[in-house]
Protein backbone atom coordinates (compact mmCIF):
# COMPACT_ATOMS: atom_id res chain seq x y z
CA UNK A 1 0.00 0.00 0.00
CA UNK A 2 1.33 3.36 -0.85
CA UNK A 3 1.47 6.26 2.08
CA UNK A 4 -1.12 7.74 -0.42
CA UNK A 5 -3.85 5.23 0.03
CA UNK A 6 -2.64 4.48 3.93
CA UNK A 7 -3.54 8.16 4.20
CA UNK A 8 -6.83 7.68 1.93
CA UNK A 9 -8.16 5.48 4.52
CA UNK A 10 -7.20 7.23 7.74
CA UNK A 11 -9.50 10.13 6.23
CA UNK A 12 -12.75 7.93 6.10
CA UNK A 13 -11.49 7.07 9.81
CA UNK A 14 -11.45 11.03 10.64
CA UNK A 15 -14.63 11.47 8.16
CA UNK A 16 -16.59 9.03 10.42
CA UNK A 17 -15.54 10.79 13.43
CA UNK A 18 -16.05 14.12 12.39
CA UNK A 19 -20.19 12.98 11.57
CA UNK A 20 -20.59 13.51 15.64
CA UNK A 21 -19.33 15.23 18.54
CA UNK A 22 -18.17 12.54 20.70
CA UNK A 23 -17.65 8.66 20.62
CA UNK A 24 -20.54 7.65 22.39
CA UNK A 25 -22.87 9.33 19.94
CA UNK A 26 -21.11 7.70 17.39
CA UNK A 27 -21.40 3.93 19.17
CA UNK A 28 -25.02 4.95 18.73
CA UNK A 29 -25.70 6.29 15.01
CA UNK A 30 -22.68 4.65 12.87
CA UNK A 31 -23.88 1.44 11.22
CA UNK A 32 -21.77 -2.08 11.56
CA UNK A 33 -20.26 -1.13 8.06
CA UNK A 34 -19.26 2.55 9.40
CA UNK A 35 -17.06 0.80 12.17
CA UNK A 36 -15.99 -2.52 10.37
CA UNK A 37 -14.13 0.14 8.35
CA UNK A 38 -11.60 0.21 11.44
CA UNK A 39 -10.43 -3.30 10.64
CA UNK A 40 -8.66 -2.21 7.69
CA UNK A 41 -7.13 0.97 9.00
CA UNK A 42 -6.17 -0.40 12.35
CA UNK A 43 -3.09 -2.35 10.70
CA UNK A 44 -1.78 0.29 9.08
CA UNK A 45 -1.88 2.72 11.91
CA UNK A 46 -0.57 0.30 14.33
CA UNK A 47 2.42 -0.45 11.56
CA UNK A 48 3.27 3.29 10.89
CA UNK A 49 3.54 3.29 14.89
CA UNK A 50 5.87 0.58 14.75
CA UNK A 51 7.75 1.92 11.88
CA UNK A 52 8.16 5.12 14.48
CA UNK A 53 9.19 3.63 17.40
CA UNK A 54 11.84 1.72 15.37
CA UNK A 55 13.46 4.83 14.00
CA UNK A 56 13.03 5.95 17.75
CA UNK A 57 10.38 9.00 16.48
CA UNK A 58 8.49 7.67 19.96
CA UNK A 59 6.62 11.51 19.84
CA UNK A 60 4.99 10.13 16.64
CA UNK A 61 4.69 6.75 17.63
CA UNK A 62 3.02 7.64 21.07
CA UNK A 63 1.01 10.26 20.21
CA UNK A 64 -0.08 10.10 16.60
CA UNK A 65 -0.24 6.33 15.16
CA UNK A 66 -0.69 4.24 18.25
CA UNK A 67 -2.89 6.87 20.07
CA UNK A 68 -5.16 6.87 16.72
CA UNK A 69 -4.97 3.04 16.66
CA UNK A 70 -5.82 2.82 19.75
CA UNK A 71 -9.25 5.09 19.11
CA UNK A 72 -10.02 2.68 16.47
CA UNK A 73 -9.43 -0.49 18.28
CA UNK A 74 -11.02 1.34 21.29
CA UNK A 75 -14.47 1.59 18.98
CA UNK A 76 -14.27 -1.56 17.48
CA UNK A 77 -14.25 -2.80 21.11
CA UNK A 78 -17.22 -0.94 22.36
CA UNK A 79 -19.52 -2.09 19.36
CA UNK A 80 -17.99 -5.62 19.24
CA UNK A 81 -17.49 -6.69 23.09
CA UNK A 82 -17.88 -10.28 22.90
CA UNK A 83 -15.24 -10.44 19.82
CA UNK A 84 -12.22 -11.64 21.42
CA UNK A 85 -9.71 -10.25 18.67
CA UNK A 86 -11.42 -6.44 19.46
CA UNK A 87 -10.42 -6.68 23.28
CA UNK A 88 -6.50 -8.41 22.00
CA UNK A 89 -6.15 -5.37 19.55
CA UNK A 90 -6.68 -3.05 22.31
CA UNK A 91 -4.56 -4.75 24.79
CA UNK A 92 -1.56 -5.02 22.52
CA UNK A 93 -1.52 -1.38 21.56
CA UNK A 94 -1.91 -0.22 25.26
CA UNK A 95 1.45 -1.98 26.19
CA UNK A 96 2.45 -0.62 22.75
CA UNK A 97 1.86 2.61 23.81
CA UNK A 98 2.79 2.91 27.16
CA UNK A 99 6.69 1.68 25.76
CA UNK A 100 6.73 4.87 23.79
CA UNK A 101 5.60 6.72 26.83
CA UNK A 102 8.28 5.84 28.27
CA UNK A 103 11.24 6.27 26.01
CA UNK A 104 9.24 9.79 25.68
CA UNK A 105 9.90 10.90 29.12
CA UNK A 106 13.88 9.58 29.22
CA UNK A 107 14.26 11.35 25.74
CA UNK A 108 12.82 14.16 27.74
CA UNK A 109 14.99 14.03 30.27
CA UNK A 110 18.19 13.64 28.24
CA UNK A 111 17.23 16.80 26.64
CA UNK A 112 17.72 18.69 29.86
CA UNK A 113 21.38 17.00 30.83
CA UNK A 114 24.61 18.42 29.89
CA UNK A 115 25.99 14.53 29.98
CA UNK A 116 25.24 11.22 30.69
CA UNK A 117 27.43 8.89 33.08
CA UNK A 118 28.94 6.36 31.07
CA UNK A 119 27.26 3.53 33.35
CA UNK A 120 24.22 4.45 32.93
CA UNK A 121 23.86 5.42 29.24
CA UNK A 122 24.83 1.89 28.84
CA UNK A 123 21.72 1.13 30.96
CA UNK A 124 19.28 3.41 28.95
CA UNK A 125 20.88 1.88 26.01
CA UNK A 126 19.26 -1.92 26.70
CA UNK A 127 15.83 -0.13 26.58
CA UNK A 128 12.89 -1.56 28.51
CA UNK A 129 10.69 -4.13 29.22
CA UNK A 130 6.91 -3.86 30.17
CA UNK A 131 4.56 -6.99 31.12
CA UNK A 132 1.82 -7.09 28.21
CA UNK A 133 -2.12 -7.76 28.98
CA UNK A 134 -2.37 -7.42 31.73
CA UNK A 135 -5.54 -7.39 33.38
CA UNK A 136 -7.78 -4.64 35.17
CA UNK A 137 -9.06 -4.84 38.46
CA UNK A 138 -7.89 -7.75 39.78
CA UNK A 139 -4.57 -8.22 41.88
CA UNK A 140 -1.31 -6.10 40.30
CA UNK A 141 1.94 -8.06 41.50
CA UNK A 142 4.55 -4.87 41.31
CA UNK A 143 8.56 -5.17 41.15
CA UNK A 144 10.91 -2.64 40.90
CA UNK A 145 13.10 -3.64 37.42
CA UNK A 146 13.31 -6.17 34.51
CA UNK A 147 16.07 -8.44 34.73
CA UNK A 148 18.71 -8.11 32.04
CA UNK A 149 19.80 -11.21 29.79
CA UNK A 150 22.57 -9.92 28.53
CA UNK A 151 21.17 -8.70 24.67
CA UNK A 152 21.18 -5.20 24.08
CA UNK A 153 18.46 -5.52 21.72
CA UNK A 154 15.15 -4.39 23.26
CA UNK A 155 12.41 -7.40 23.59
CA UNK A 156 9.46 -6.05 21.67
CA UNK A 157 6.49 -9.18 22.01
CA UNK A 158 3.86 -8.51 24.21
CA UNK A 159 4.50 -11.33 26.81
CA UNK A 160 2.19 -11.76 29.68
CA UNK A 161 2.60 -12.43 33.06
CA UNK A 162 0.86 -16.17 32.49
CA UNK A 163 3.48 -16.47 29.52
CA UNK A 164 6.58 -15.69 31.43
CA UNK A 165 8.33 -18.48 33.70
CA UNK A 166 12.15 -18.99 35.21
CA UNK A 167 13.37 -18.60 38.39
CA UNK A 168 12.12 -15.77 38.87
CA UNK A 169 8.52 -15.94 37.34
CA UNK A 170 7.61 -19.33 38.54
CA UNK A 171 7.27 -18.57 42.68
CA UNK A 172 5.14 -15.42 41.79
CA UNK A 173 2.60 -17.25 39.30
CA UNK A 174 2.38 -20.13 42.05
CA UNK A 175 1.18 -17.37 44.82
CA UNK A 176 -1.12 -15.48 41.89
CA UNK A 177 -2.43 -18.95 40.84
CA UNK A 178 -5.99 -18.76 41.57
CA UNK A 179 -6.34 -15.20 39.93
CA UNK A 180 -4.30 -15.93 36.84
CA UNK A 181 -6.56 -18.72 36.05
CA UNK A 182 -9.67 -16.13 36.72
CA UNK A 183 -7.83 -13.99 34.39
CA UNK A 184 -7.56 -11.58 36.95
CA UNK A 185 -3.76 -11.24 37.52
CA UNK A 186 -1.66 -8.23 36.28
CA UNK A 187 2.93 -7.92 36.75
CA UNK A 188 4.11 -4.28 36.50
CA UNK A 189 7.38 -3.36 37.11
CA UNK A 190 7.85 0.38 38.53
CA UNK A 191 11.31 1.00 37.05
CA UNK A 192 11.46 -0.85 33.53
CA UNK A 193 14.88 -0.41 33.29
CA UNK A 194 16.24 -3.68 32.55
CA UNK A 195 18.56 -4.06 35.30
CA UNK A 196 19.70 -6.81 37.51
CA UNK A 197 20.99 -5.94 40.73
CA UNK A 198 18.71 -3.37 42.41
CA UNK A 199 21.44 -2.07 44.49
CA UNK A 200 24.23 -1.49 42.68
CA UNK A 201 23.37 -1.18 39.35
CA UNK A 202 20.06 0.57 39.63
CA UNK A 203 19.97 2.70 42.91
CA UNK A 204 23.56 4.04 42.13
CA UNK A 205 23.52 5.14 38.83
CA UNK A 206 19.90 6.11 37.74
CA UNK A 207 18.95 9.71 39.13
CA UNK A 208 16.70 10.56 41.28
CA UNK A 209 15.05 13.39 38.44
CA UNK A 210 15.13 10.31 35.72
CA UNK A 211 13.08 8.12 38.37
CA UNK A 212 10.54 10.99 38.86
CA UNK A 213 10.05 11.29 34.84
CA UNK A 214 9.45 7.22 34.47
CA UNK A 215 7.41 6.31 37.68
CA UNK A 216 5.24 9.55 36.46
CA UNK A 217 4.17 6.95 32.99
CA UNK A 218 4.19 4.26 36.06
CA UNK A 219 1.34 5.46 37.94
CA UNK A 220 -0.31 6.40 34.78
CA UNK A 221 0.02 2.58 34.05
CA UNK A 222 -1.02 1.56 37.35
CA UNK A 223 -4.53 3.98 37.39
CA UNK A 224 -5.55 2.45 34.36
CA UNK A 225 -5.13 -0.80 35.51
CA UNK A 226 -7.00 0.28 38.53
CA UNK A 227 -6.37 -3.05 40.42
CA UNK A 228 -8.18 -4.06 43.58
CA UNK A 229 -5.15 -5.18 45.33
CA UNK A 230 -1.76 -4.51 44.86
CA UNK A 231 1.01 -6.81 46.04
CA UNK A 232 4.49 -4.76 45.97
CA UNK A 233 7.41 -7.63 46.52
CA UNK A 234 10.10 -5.87 47.64
CA UNK A 235 9.63 -3.66 51.10
CA UNK A 236 13.07 -2.56 50.69
CA UNK A 237 11.48 0.30 48.12
CA UNK A 238 7.74 0.49 49.81
CA UNK A 239 8.65 4.37 50.00
CA UNK A 240 7.71 4.42 46.10
CA UNK A 241 4.25 4.68 47.22
CA UNK A 242 4.28 7.03 49.91
CA UNK A 243 5.25 5.12 52.94
CA UNK A 244 7.47 7.94 53.73
CA UNK A 245 5.93 11.43 53.59
CA UNK A 246 9.38 13.30 53.34
CA UNK A 247 9.76 11.67 50.12
CA UNK A 248 6.66 10.49 49.30
CA UNK A 249 7.25 9.80 45.10
CA UNK A 250 3.65 8.75 44.10
CA UNK A 251 2.46 9.83 47.26
CA UNK A 252 -0.94 7.79 48.22
CA UNK A 253 -2.57 8.03 51.37
CA UNK A 254 -2.30 5.25 52.92
CA UNK A 255 -4.07 4.02 56.35
CA UNK A 256 -2.69 0.89 57.94
CA UNK A 257 -5.01 -1.80 58.35
CA UNK A 258 -4.68 -4.58 61.19
CA UNK A 259 -4.38 -8.28 60.42
CA UNK A 260 -4.16 -11.37 62.26
CA UNK A 261 -0.55 -12.72 63.93
CA UNK A 262 0.31 -14.97 60.53
CA UNK A 263 -0.35 -12.40 57.91
CA UNK A 264 1.38 -9.56 59.64
CA UNK A 265 4.73 -11.40 59.75
CA UNK A 266 4.28 -11.37 55.90
CA UNK A 267 3.69 -8.03 55.15
CA UNK A 268 2.28 -5.10 55.85
CA UNK A 269 -1.45 -4.22 54.52
CA UNK A 270 -2.51 -0.51 53.86
CA UNK A 271 -5.67 0.97 51.89
CA UNK A 272 -5.54 3.89 49.51
CA UNK A 273 -7.44 6.42 50.82
CA UNK A 274 -6.52 9.47 48.14
CA UNK A 275 -3.32 11.17 47.18
CA UNK A 276 -1.52 13.58 50.32
CA UNK A 277 -1.38 16.94 50.30
CA UNK A 278 1.90 17.11 49.12
CA UNK A 279 4.25 19.75 46.16
CA UNK A 280 6.53 16.69 46.67
CA UNK A 281 4.71 14.00 44.46
CA UNK A 282 5.12 13.50 41.05
CA UNK A 283 1.29 13.23 40.43
CA UNK A 284 0.20 16.74 40.03
CA UNK A 285 -3.60 15.58 40.40
CA UNK A 286 -5.74 16.03 43.31
CA UNK A 287 -7.49 12.93 43.31
CA UNK A 288 -6.61 8.88 42.25
CA UNK A 289 -8.83 6.03 40.61
CA UNK A 290 -7.03 3.97 43.41
CA UNK A 291 -8.99 4.78 46.68
CA UNK A 292 -10.12 1.71 48.15
CA UNK A 293 -7.78 -0.38 46.84
CA UNK A 294 -5.50 -2.39 48.96
CA UNK A 295 -1.85 -2.16 49.11
CA UNK A 296 0.20 -5.48 50.65
CA UNK A 297 3.72 -4.46 51.09
CA UNK A 298 6.22 -7.73 51.50
CA UNK A 299 9.60 -8.91 51.65
CA UNK A 300 11.28 -10.31 48.11
CA UNK A 301 9.48 -13.20 47.18
CA UNK A 302 10.65 -14.88 44.46
CA UNK A 303 13.85 -16.82 43.22
CA UNK A 304 17.12 -18.48 44.65
CA UNK A 305 18.24 -15.02 46.33
CA UNK A 306 14.64 -15.30 48.49
CA UNK A 307 15.84 -16.06 52.43
CA UNK A 308 12.98 -15.83 53.77
CA UNK A 309 11.71 -18.41 56.27
CA UNK A 310 8.37 -20.28 55.34
CA UNK A 311 6.36 -18.14 57.74
CA UNK A 312 7.41 -15.27 56.17
CA UNK A 313 6.82 -16.54 52.46
CA UNK A 314 3.61 -15.67 51.22
CA UNK A 315 1.38 -18.21 49.88
CA UNK A 316 -1.69 -18.55 47.33
CA UNK A 317 -4.31 -18.84 50.44
CA UNK A 318 -2.02 -15.62 51.85
CA UNK A 319 -3.39 -13.78 48.79
CA UNK A 320 -7.00 -15.61 48.83
CA UNK A 321 -7.47 -14.47 52.50
CA UNK A 322 -6.69 -11.00 51.45
CA UNK A 323 -8.89 -11.02 48.97
CA UNK A 324 -11.32 -12.56 50.73
CA UNK A 325 -11.54 -11.28 54.24
CA UNK A 326 -10.74 -7.68 52.98
CA UNK A 327 -10.89 -6.46 48.98
CA UNK A 328 -13.90 -8.61 48.20
CA UNK A 329 -16.39 -7.20 51.26
CA UNK A 330 -15.31 -4.20 50.52
CA UNK A 331 -16.51 -3.99 46.61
Amino acid sequence: MTEQQYWDEIRKVIHIFDKTKDLQEFYKEASDEDVLEFTKTLPLMEGLGDLCYREHRYDEASNLHYGKALVAALTLLARFRDNDEFYQNVRRIRWKNALSDYHLAIEKWKEGQANIEETLAGILERGIWVCAKNQAEGVLLTGINPSYDGNLDEPFQPISFNECSGRYWNPLKKILRSFIEQEKAAYFDLFPLRVTKQLHEFEKNVPVSLKAAILEVSQREIERIRPRLIIHANSTSSFYWGTDTEHPWMGYQLTPIEMPAELTMKGKLYKIEGLQHSDKIICKKDTTRLIGTYLFICPYQSGGLSRLSKDRKLTEEDVLRLWNEYVEPNK
